[in-house]
């Protein structure tokens, strides 16, 4: 061991004349250790939060989405069997979406209608995994739906329910809606619904024709969005084309690759096979706002979080100062028995990394077990407000890593004015007891 550890070590000892130097020592390492443990569990929970917005947002949506500039998408069975080609690919599904009128009872509200293709459903959206109720096959099965009823022999209302039944008996289409429209609207499994679309028509002499037509719930599903879940329904691609009057025309394929990040190549790749008179948007554009806002949000909470660190920085700087004036004489000393300016500066230096290296090693501890503690708890009191049971948390080393470096790169920073302070004292004016 070098003699500048020694001595190092040696100053940072409880002594009769230091005590209140160590105190400060203490208080130097705690600053440390809670600006550490702070900066790694906000990263690590905004981390997670960003994870779970960020897989509950793309399962409702495409990492690539093909539109046509000049309107629908004809043909587009022969496009989606080019771009399934390309490797990077993990599934193509057609949709049709448009802006509707949605009827329960006598209230109304806007929503937007998607028609969906079954049979590719599965390769695109997660929309199977959402289901609570009811049946999302069953949107494609006419004969399924004509079957559904909210009637049930044997209840106070027999006669009116077996009459309700036989009165919508003929109604073969179904739609899937989300839980917070069943929970706004009271609506079950089996329930009448009205769709109104703005120019599902046709054309008339006046313009655009709306079109009305009735529906049975036959799905719930709950995304873990609340405006997902109360603005959108789904319908089967067959429904929706003839209520829609799209006549085998689609608005729009979606895409999902095997890998999300190699959304540039495959652009590419989409390009070259489909030709320029289509518009083609990754995951980051379609959802631009959002993820800009969460990282926005992320970065202030870091930027926030540091500042704690820089305060335990300052603690540092204030007790190799007291230190570097206790230690004087001693200074002079060594200094008078040939002791270089470097090996003072080591000394100090060596005493504030110490300091920062136990900080460090004591934030990065407790922040493992902090994010373990927030992981582990319920939320089911605010499961209504957050959509979430319990806290995301991400515990990733890198993290760790970089948040490690970063504190022990303050923490050097700070000892260097000191250091040099002390490298600074001359042996005559140390041995004098003078101040700085």
């Amino acid at each position: 061991m070098r003699f500048e550890t020694l001595i190092a070590l040696r100053y940072l000892k409880d002594t009769r004349k230091t005590r209140f130097l160590s105190f400060i020592t203490l208080i130097s390492i705690l600053g440390i250790a809670i600006g550490t443990s702070a900066l790694i569990v906000v990263q690590s929970v905004m981390d997670g939060l960003q994870g779970h917005m960020k897989s509950t947002i793309l399962g409702a949506s495409a990492h690539i989405r093909i539109e046509n500039k000049n309107g629908e998408i004809l043909n587009y069975r022969i496009l989606e069997k080019k771009i399934k080609q390309i490797p990077q690919i993990k599934g193509v599904t057609p949709l049709i979406s448009a802006d509707v009128m949605f009827s329960a009872g006598s209230d109304m509200t806007g929503v937007a209608l998607k028609g969906i293709d079954l049979n590719s459903l599965n390769s695109v959206f997660a929309l199977s995994n959402w289901i609570t109720k009811g049946s999302l096959t069953m949107l494609d099965n006419s004969l399924e739906c004509k079957k559904l009823s909210k009637y049930k022999k044997g209840t106070l209302d027999d006669d009116f329910s077996k009459a309700f039944a036989k009165k919508n008996k003929n109604i073969s289409s179904c739609v899937l809606i989300g839980s917070e429209l069943a929970k706004y609207y009271g609506l079950t499994i089996g329930d009448i619904v009205t769709i109104v679309s703005p120019a599902g028509g046709g054309i008339g002499p006046t313009g655009p024709l709306p079109l009305s037509k009735k529906f049975k719930i036959s799905g719930i599903f709950h995304s873990g969005l609340y405006d997902y879940d109360m603005s959108s329904i789904y319908i089967s691609l067959n429904d929706a084309s003839k209520f829609m009057s799209k006549k085998k025309s689609v608005d729009t394929l979606n895409i999902k690759l095997k890998d999300m990040n190699e959304t540039t190549d495959v652009v590419a790749l989409i390009s070259k096979k489909i030709g320029k008179n289509f518009r083609i948007r990754t995951w980051k554009q379609i959802n631009k706002n959002i993820f800009g806002a969460l990282k926005m949000e992320k970065l202030v909470w870091i930027l926030i979080m540091s500042f704690v660190v820089l305060v335990a920085a300052f603690n540092i700087i204030s007790m190799l100062i007291m230190m570097v004036l206790g230690k004087k004489q001693d200074i002079a000393v060594l200094k008078s028995i040939g002791v270089s300016n470097k090996s003072i500066m080591r000394i100090f230096i060596t005493d504030g990394m110490i300091v920062g290296i136990f900080g460090t090693f004591l934030g990065m501890l407790g922040a493992f077990f902090v994010c373990k503690l927030l992981a582990s708890i319920n939320l089911n009191f605010a499961s209504d407000v957050y959509y979430m049971t319990h806290l995301p948390v991400k515990i990733s080393f890198l993290v760790f890593v970089l948040v490690g470096l970063g504190s022990l790169l303050i923490t050097f920073i700070a000892t260097i004015y000191p250091a040099q302070k002390a490298a600074s004292v001359k042996p005559a004016e140390g041995l004098r007891y003078d101040g700085f």
